[in-house]
Formats: structure tokens, C-alpha cells, sequence
């Protein structure tokens, strides 16, 4: 059967689910002003509007009869506009009579300072009169670059939901239910072998039976048929080096030093793995690039980073939050 995008795989629950449900049924519960905010987080395509479109279809209408469903630049555009029409009065008090306020991708208000500040207030303005608030973003609050100490503040004491990418097992049952939502006939071997393989957001599983189911008859391995969906977002030298200092708030020069210090060596190790898997730079490029001589050093950060990954799960979290700043949809294997 021809997949058919306009109809719309019902939320499916996972595993991965599980802490966010509770931290949301917390927060509906109880009076406690920090943990009536909640703070989703996690990689592009991972399923946090859809998350959020279920949970608010749990919330009690008569508790919570007003809801304000809001992305942060969209956010930011009203709040301009009232600042210039001299309406911020006016722009606040919408505020005052909200009982849930969802504010999507947050990240977006970076070096924004002024919307941040007007942020907090409607923040601060719903959880006042007992309503909940809800925000999002692609990273950690403490990984919130060029925000007010004061927005970041409010997001750490929030109830922060790490959305992680569905492991195998969960992999494999969005695939199935999938596919046989929109009939696509994919056999068992194939959804199993893309599960057990490859580590994808919904939204790249999604996309990659679409393109399958699309060509049945096609000589591509299924290996092939997935790479080709990412080899399009190859990113330059420069783009991931700004996230990696960006992130471990080093900079060029400290990447390029002789310092084997781990401040400097572990973004150096880092910054060498990324540009390996996301971009076409040869070991010798890379090593120019960081002015070594021997290109040897690079081949070893590659393997002294994968080692560190093994070792160390909160560089595992750091890494994919750099992944995240690059909208990189498929984690790095």
C-alpha cells in the first residue's frame, strides 16, 4: 500500500516515556511551584511535540481549561510586537489567566536577553496562580549557552525529562506499529535487522521505511538505503568545530595547542571523532586543521574518544547534545 502522509501514527508509549509521564502526573498533583514546570529535552526528531500533544490530552479540562501552546520564537515575535506597540501590560496579563504554558524550543532565545527576561515573567506569572508550564529544547538547561543566569536557574529547578533515543527494543516496536499502520508490507527480517543496527530518532525510522516501502524492487541494501538519508547532511570542519568549542566553551586555539590537559584534550578528541563520522575530512585534513604534522595523533583521538564513550555516560549525554546544536538526526555508531 502507498504511504499516505496524511494520516497520523497515534502516540505510541515507550519505555523511554516513562520518567516523563511521571514527572508530568507529579506536577498535576501537586501544589509544589518547581516541579509544576517541566523541562523535555533531547535530540532532534525524538518526539518531544508529540509527547507534548499527548500529555496535554491527559490534563483535567476543568483544572486546567486554558492553554497556551507556543513556540519560543513565535513567543518572541508577540513579545516584540507589544514592545513596540507599547502593549506589554496587555502582553503579560494574557499570562495571568493561563493555566498550562507550553514553550517549545527554547534554545531558539539564545543571546535573546530581553525575551528571556519576559519569558521568566510568564513563567513565573502561570506557576503563581497553580498552572503548569511545560518547555523544551534540543539540549540540557545547564547546557543553555548566552541565557540569563535567572531563565537557566528556573529550568534546572524545573523537573527535567531527558527524552533519549529509543533503544533497541523500542526501535522495533515503533517499526511494527508503523508498519502496519500504513500497510507498507516491510517484512519482520527487515524491521528487525534496521532496530537491532542502527539507533534513529522516530522521525528517521519513520522517514527510512518511507523510502523503503517506496522502493521495494530497489538493489540497495537496507545499510545503504538508511546512509543515504544522512549522507546529504554533511557538515564542514568549521560548523563542528564551532559546536564543539561552543559546547566546552574552548576555544580554536585551545583545540590547536600542544596542551594534552583534559579541558583541552578531551574537545580535541571530540571535535576529531565528530569531523570523522559527519563530514568528509580525510585524517590529514583534519590534522592540518589542528596544525599536527603526523596524522597518526588524529586516528588516535578517534580511538581514544570511543574508548571515553565506553567509560564515561555523561560524555555520552555531552556528545549528543552537541549532536543535537547540529540538528544531526542520527547518532553517531
Amino acid at each position: 500500500m502507498k504511504y499516505d502522509a496524511s494520516r497520523k501514527l497515534p502516540f505510541i508509549r515507550l519505555p523511554e516515556h516513562e520518567f516523563s509521564f511521571a514527572a508530568f502526573n507529579n506536577a498535576v498533583q501537586q501544589e509544589a511551584e518547581p516541579r509544576r514546570f517541566l523541562y523535555l529535552h533531547g535530540p532532534a526528531g525524538v518526539g518531544k511535540t508529540a509527547l507534548i500533544d499527548f500529555l496535554l490530552r491527559q490534563l483535567p479540562a476543568d483544572r486546567f481549561p486554558h492553554v497556551t501552546n507556543i513556540s519560543a520564537s513565535v513567543f518572541s515575535e508577540h513579545y516584540l510586537d507589544a514592545f513596540n506597540s507599547n502593549m506589554l501590560p496587555e502582553f503579560f496579563e494574557l499570562f495571568r489567566h493561563c493555566d498550562v504554558l507550553v514553550c517549545e524550543d527554547i534554545a531558539s532565545l539564545r543571546r535573546k536577553h530581553a525575551t528571556q527576561d519576559a519569558l521568566i515573567t510568564a513563567i513565573d506569572s502561570v506557576i503563581a496562580k497553580g498552572g503548569l508550564v511545560i518547555a523544551s529544547a534540543n539540549r540540557s538547561p545547564g547546557s543553555l549557552s548566552e541565557f540569563s543566569t535567572r531563565l537557566v536557574s528556573r529550568c534546572l529547578s524545573a523537573a527535567v525529562c531527558h527524552l533519549k533515543l529509543p533503544s533497541a527494543a523500542s526501535c522495533l516496536t515503533l517499526l511494527n506499529e508503523f508498519n502496519t499502520f500504513h500497510q507498507l508490507q516491510l517484512n519482520d527480517e527487515c524491521l528487525a535487522d534496521i532496530a537491532d543496527r542502527y539507533r534513529m530518532s522516530p522521525r528517521m525510522l519513520f522517514a527510512a521505511l518511507i523510502q523503503l516501502a517506496a522502493n521495494p524492487n530497489s538493489t540497495l541494501s537496507i545499510s545503504q538505503t538508511l546512509d543515504s538519508l544522512t549522507e546529504t547532511n554533511r557538515y564542514s570542519i568549521e560548523q563542528i568545530c564551532f559546536a564543539v568549542t561552543r559546547h566546552f566553551g574552548v576555544s580554536i586555539q585551545d583545540l590547536r595547542s600542544p596542551s594534552r590537559a583534559a579541558r583541552f584534550a578531551i574537545p580535541r578528541h571530540c571535535f576529531v571523532y565528530l569531523t570523522r563520522k559527519l563530514s568528509t575530512s580525510s585524517f590529514r585534513q583534519i590534522a592540518s586543521f589542528l596544525n599536527r604534522s603526523n596524522h597518526s595523533a588524529i586516528a588516535h583521538s578517534v580511538r581514544r574518544f570511543d574508548e571515553l564513550l565506553s567509560n564515561e555516560p555523561e560524555l555520552q549525554s555531552r556528545l549528543n547534545e552537541i549532536l543535537s546544536a547540529l540538528d544531526v538526526p542520527l547518532v553517531v555508531q
